[in-house]
């Protein structure tokens, strides 16, 4: 059985990666520890990422080094051991078990919310893939990480960093633990296929992340708790509006392309697949990641599949949205004019005009309008601008008192 893997960390908690090639396999590995680990390791909780694992019980020193071994009940990508000084809690969610290990005092209220996000994505997504989920709060990692069946998580009191990537820590404990949980779907039941399918990992994370936080809030607040998470990607989306596609992101590394990766992926990425939400209709846009997890090839998921997923669900050619929006990067400035007058008929009509760049810069674009009608009424119209000069029409019953363009914001476009 060939096997890597690596130990990272000496405190209060070490992390061991390790790759598992096959199903129902165990695996081993050994690594030089830092001096005192050894005794450390003594007192100290052990357990394994699997569903319904097998702790980690056998552990041995043999001539300078530590020998680690645990096992996965079910086929996964990577297998990962950790060990820590931790206070354990359990929260039942349906047939699972969240298990949350944390190295402080156990304060938290992340079990519940744990919990409650891993009823929520299980009713969008499917069943969990994993059996039961381990939630383990670690103040060494920035980000968070998600591993088969495991999800690290920094304390709710921890700062990391101050840096390019504060902003993303301040969205607060629950959205970064909800993009983790949605990661055991989207990044390890399925797995990009390529570098420039990161955004089926990343950027539907964190996508779900928000839809999860406000579904599992006050009912009367989820409109707007959704809607202010929709309006923070777009405003920091500008911060990468000229470092390249979603396609892209994928293979930007180091300091500063990382920085545009996260953005892209982060930020651009669940804006544009809100985009593909309201070009579908929410009902076509979760039957899109459902099939992509259920369909998905070896479990590796490409843009070419969510294209085609797409497109059998709308009934429709999705090409231009996969092309303008997904291959290429940017974000286009659009004004948009329009005129209530009377009809011959009777009546009103609607008549205006979409304008954009000429070149390079032009993006193809379904753009809402809402029409507030005396009597507090509504209704809604919709026409693709698939030109940088597009002129649009519609016959209304009677007069708007109000007319809105796009008021959701759900392009991400800058409306001049």
């Amino acid at each position: 059985m060939a096997h890597s893997g690596w130990l990272l960390g000496a405190g209060r908690l070490c992390f061991l990666p390790l790759l598992l090639l096959g199903p129902a396999a165990s695996v081993a590995a050994a690594a030089d520890p830092a001096p005192g680990l050894l005794e450390i390791l003594e007192d100290y909780r052990s357990l394994a990422p699997a569903p319904r694992g097998i702790p980690l019980h056998n552990r041995t020193a043999n001539a300078g080094h530590l020998d680690l071994r645990s096992e996965s009940v079910v086929p996964v990508r990577r297998l990962a051991v950790v060990v820590g000084n931790f206070q354990v809690r359990e929260r039942i969610s349906g047939e699972h078990v969240v298990r949350f290990y944390a190295t402080e005092p156990a304060s938290s209220d992340l079990p519940p919310v744990a919990r409650d996000l891993l009823d929520f994505f299980e009713e969008l997504l499917g069943p969990y893939p994993f059996g039961d989920l381990q939630v383990i709060e670690a103040p060494v990692y920035g980000f968070g990480a998600a591993l088969p069946g495991m999800v690290l998580t920094p304390g709710s009191g921890f700062r990391p960093r101050e840096d390019f990537y504060a902003r993303y820590f301040n969205r607060g404990p629950p959205r970064r633990l909800a993009h983790e949980i949605a990661r055991q779907w989207f990044g390890q039941k399925v797995y990009p296929a390529s570098p420039r399918d990161a955004w089926l990992s990343d950027s539907v994370a964190e996508y779900l992340s928000n839809a999860a936080v406000a579904g599992i809030g006050p009912a009367a607040k989820r409109p707007a708790a959704f809607q202010s998470g929709l309006e923070e990607w777009g405003w920091d989306a500008g911060g990468c509006r000229s470092s390249g596609s979603l396609a892209a992101a994928g293979h930007l590394y180091a300091d500063v392309t990382g920085q545009a990766r996260f953005c892209l992926l982060f930020n651009r990425g669940p804006r544009v697949l809100h985009m593909l939400r309201a070009a579908v209709g929410d009902e076509r846009f979760f039957s899109i990641l459902r099939r992509s997890l259920s369909e998905a090839r070896l479990d590796l998921v490409s843009t070419e599949l969510m294209r085609k997923i797409a497109e059998e669900e709308a009934r429709a050619d999705l090409g231009w949205f996969f092309e303008d929006w997904i291959r290429k990067g940017g974000i286009p400035e659009v004004q948009v004019t329009y005129l209530v007058q009377p009809s011959e008929g009777g009546g009103f009509a609607l008549e205006g005009r979409a304008i954009q760049f000429p070149g390079p810069g032009f993006r193809k674009i379904l753009v809402p309008i809402l029409l507030d009608y005396p009597g507090g009424t509504r209704d809604s119209r919709v026409f693709f601008q698939d030109s940088p000069v597009t002129e649009f029409g519609f016959d209304l019953r009677e007069r708007p008192r109000k007319i809105a363009v796009d008021p959701d914001r759900n392009n991400l476009v800058l409306y001049r």
